[in-house]
C-alpha cells in the first residue's frame, strides 16, 4: 500500500541527506560516541527509530517500509525457516570433530557464555541487523522508490549500503587476514593472540 502523497521537495529533502548521512553515521559518527562500543546498541536503536520517523514524515507507509502488520506472518515463516537451517548447520559442525576448527574465531577467544549470548542475541540483531535492514532496505529504498524507478532505487540503495559498511567490512577483513596475532577487530574490540579452539 502506497503512503500519503507528499511533495517531491520533501522527498528530496530526506533522500539526499539520508543517503549521505547513513554512510557518515556508520563510518565516522557511531565509532566516536562516548562509551563505545558499549553505547553501540542504544545509539543504533535510536537511529533506527529516527530513520523510521523521518520516513513516516516523508509519507512512506508501513507497507512501503516492509513493516506492514499483514506481512509479519510471512516474515516469521521465512525467518524461522532460515534460522532452522543455520542452527542445523552449526549443530552438524559442532557434532563432527573434523569440522569444529571451522568455528575457530579469534574475536571470541576468552569470552564467557553470557557475553557470547549478548553478542548473538542482542548486539548483532539490534545494532547491526535491525539498523541496517531498516535504514538501507527499508527507509532509504522506500524514499527512493517515490523518486525513481525500481531498478535505479535498488541499485542506489545497494551502493549506499556498501559505502555505509565500508569501515566495518575493512576492519573485519583486516582482522581475518591477521588472525593469530593481536589486532583490532570490528567495533573496536582487540583480537586475542590466537584463535579459540573447540575441543
Amino acid at each position: 500500500m502506497r503512503g500519503r502523497a507528499v511533495s517531491r521537495r520533501r522527498l528530496l529533502g530526506l533522500a539526499v541527506p539520508l543517503g549521505a548521512g547513513l554512510a557518515v553515521w556508520n563510518n565516522l559518527v557511531v565509532h566516536r560516541l562516548p562509551a563505545f562500543p558499549g553505547s553501540y546498541v542504544v545509539a543504533n536503536a535510536a537511529a533506527t527509530a529516527t530513520a523510521l520517523a523521518a520516513a513516516r514524515w516523508a509519507g512512506s507507509s508501513w507497507a512501503e517500509l516492509g513493516l506492514a502488520r499483514r506481512s509479519l506472518p510471512a516474515g516469521l515463516r521465512c525467518g524461522g525457516a532460515c534460522a532452522v537451517v543455520v542452527t542445523a548447520g552449526y549443530a552438524v559442525t559442532l557434532a563432527l570433530p573434523a569440522f569444529r576448527p571451522l568455528l575457530a574465531d579469534a574475536r571470541v577467544a576468552g569470552r564467557d557464555g553470557a557475553d557470547l549470548a549478548y553478542q548473538a542475541l542482542v548486539r548483532i540483531p539490534v545494532d547491526t541487523v535491525l539498523w541496517e535492514e531498516v535504514a538501507f532496505r527499508g527507509v532509504l529504498l522506500a524514499v527512493l522508490l517515490r523518486l525513481v524507478s525500481l531498478p535505479t532505487a535498488t541499485t542506489s540503495a545497494t551502493r549506499r549500503r556498501g559505502v555505509g559498511l565500508r569501515r566495518s567490512t575493512r576492519e573485519y577483513l583486516f582482522g581475518c587476514a591477521t588472525a593469530g596475532s593481536p589486532t583490532w577487530g570490528p567495533r573496536g574490540q582487540r583480537f586475542a593472540a590466537a584463535p579459540a579452539r573447540l575441543r
